[in-house]
Formats: C-alpha cells, structure tokens, sequence
C-alpha cells in the first residue's frame, strides 16, 4: 500500500484503504479565540474567521463560494486548504459529509445538523457550556456510518483551533507547541492566552481541561470513538487533530485512531508527535507544491497553512487508490484557477 510520497506508521499500514470502502467527513466550526488579532491566519481579518468554516463547507460541498465573494485567504492571500481538499474529492469521487460543528453562519450546503453554538474563548469563559450535548452529537454521528465504511477520515475546519489545543496540552502537562497557518507560530499569544485561561480557572484532567478551554471539535471527537467501533477512524489534520489523538487516548482509552498529516506539520512538530507517541500510527503525505501554476499555492511550500480541511489524509488516499502525484497536483490547479473565474 505504501507509495514514495506517503509515509506509513507501523500502525496505520494495517489499514485497508479502497475507493468503495472510505468516507471523508469534515466536522467545522468556530472558536472565538480566532478573534484575537495575530492568533490565526485562516482568514483576512480575525472577523473573517467566523466565516472562514461556513465557506470552507461550501467549497467542499458546492465547489464554490455562497456566503462571499472568494476563498478564504490568508491576509497575504494565501487561499484556504479546502481548495486543496476539494479538488481532491472530485478527482477521487471519494464520497463525503459536512457536519456542523459550531457555526457562527450556516453555509449554503448541506450539512448535517447538530444545533451546536460556537465554541467560546476560554480566557474569558468556560470555551463548552454544554459538553454533553457536543458529546452527544458525535456519538450519533458515529453511530450513523460505523459499519458502512471500512475507514472514516475525519477532517476539520476550526480556526484558532490550534490554541485551543495548545491550552488544553498544557493543562495536561505537555508543554509542547502547536502548528499554525503561519510560518512563524504567534507562540507567545498562545502562551498568554493559556495563562488567561488558568488564572480563571485551571483544571487537570483530560474531559475537563477540553471543556474549559477547548473547542467543539474535541469533545465531538470524544463521542464519536465512544460510537465508532466497526469501521477505522483516521484523523486527518496536524497538530489540532494530535490533541485530539491524546484525548482519545486518555478518555475513550483507545490508542487505534491513525492520524494523517502533511509533512509541513509533521516536520514542524516532529517533537509533539514523539511526545504523543503517535509516530506508528501516523499517515503523513509529503507534498510538494513548488511545480503548482498559481502563486498562492506555491506559498505552501514555505511554511504557510501546513494543513487544514483533511489536506493531507485526503492527499494519501488519493495516492494510495492509484492517482499519481502529477494528476493530483494538476487537479488542484486546475480547480483553483477555475475557482477565482466563478462568478
């Protein structure tokens, strides 16, 4: 199963990956962390991010953009890893659901409904009111395909999302660093708002740690490996998703989860994955985009976005079902030049 450009851990070269026996599903939402300016770049301003899930969603579903004009970018332009995400399902024919995962503004597609309110920002409140109700949300989705496919492939879209991670590691007592979509991390705004968040309360364990400081993703998660015992769960994303990994681990007492990333995270925080114990059980893709047509995808190369929206597990599916490098990447220039002319 293995190709040259997608390396296998131990663990997760057990999986049997075919076209007929996968599901991509992406669980999106906000965090109102992404609010503070310089946390995250998943948008052109800290106000686009409430919106940056809901177009992302529409991009996946509808393969264009209904709640604004273009793709979320960057501030310098840089465009959202869906578009990356996207291209790929249509090359694949892979099949997928969104679900929603806290939106501030529905999207314009069809999505699976939970009735979740974003996730809050925990230096100034406890980030879940209602944790068992996000709990509950994952076990009945988990529920609905465990067993109809062989492997779910959850991606997620959740700006800020990598604080968040970042405060409820440390609150496990694992002072490591977390990704994000800039090529230098905000480590210190990450940092204070993690010392915001202990100063109002601070908590230890794992399920409340994820309540008091975390994001909707996470307890979701929780739920679903509580449901999801039949079919194979990957977890496509970085650092966001290795939390989530340790949080499985510790509250559903499961260590078989894989998770799936690019190598522009798993290079960049190659120590937290040793941390987590997750390097034989990780899928990590490495992508090269230094041959891309458009300059916004160009960028990924020198350390922006890294991951995001499933990129890099959708990415070693591809691979791995028989598409080669060369069609994938000219399936993702294609559709986002093709992208920036709808309309």
């Amino acid at each position: 199963m293995n190709v040259d450009d997608v390396i296998m851990g131990k663990m997760a070269d057990d999986l049997e990956i075919s076209r007929d026996n996968t599901i991509f599903v992406l669980i999106a939402g906000t965090t109102e962390v992404s609010l503070r300016q310089g946390i995250t770049a998943a948008g052109s301003s800290p106000e686009s991010t409430r919106i940056t899930p809901t177009v992302d969603s529409e991009i996946i579903g509808e393969g264009r953009c209904l709640s604004m004009d273009e793709p979320p970018m960057t501030p310098e332009g840089i465009p959202t890893p869906a578009i990356v995400s996207r291209a790929i399902l249509s090359l694949t024919g892979l099949r997928h659901m969104i679900v929603n995962g806290g939106f501030s503004v529905r999207p314009k597609t069809i999505f699976l409904e939970t009735y979740l309110d974003p996730s809050r920002d925990p230096g100034i409140e406890r980030s879940i009111a209602d944790p068992e109700k996000v709990m509950d949300a994952g076990r009945r989705i988990g529920r609905m395909i465990d067993g109809n496919y062989r492997n779910i492939i959850i991606g997620e879209s959740f700006p800020g999302g990598t604080t968040t991670a970042y405060i409820v590691l440390k609150a496990m007592g694992i002072d490591s660093g977390t990704s994000s979509t800039m090529p230098t991390d905000p480590d210190e705004l990450k940092r204070n708002v993690a010392e915001e968040s202990f100063r109002r309360r601070f908590v230890r364990s794992p399920l409340e740690a994820a309540t008091e400081y975390g994001d909707n993703l996470m307890l979701f998660m929780v739920g679903m490996a509580e449901a999801v015992r039949r079919s194979s769960m990957i977890l496509a994303g970085g650092t966001q998703m290795a939390n989530v990994a340790n949080l499985i681990r510790h509250v559903n007492g499961r260590t078989d989860p894989v998770l799936a990333t690019t190598q522009w995270v798993f290079s960049h925080r190659s120590d937290l994955f040793r941390i987590l114990s997750l390097e034989d059980r990780s899928i990590v893709s490495v992508m090269d985009f230094s041959r891309m047509k458009n300059a916004g995808l160009r960028f990924y190369n020198q350390g922006h976005v890294r991951e995001g929206v499933g990129m890099g597990a959708l990415y070693a599916y591809a691979r791995i079902v028989g598409f080669s490098r060369a069609e994938i990447e000219s399936s993702i220039d294609e559709f986002y030049s093709s992208f920036l002319n709808i309309g």
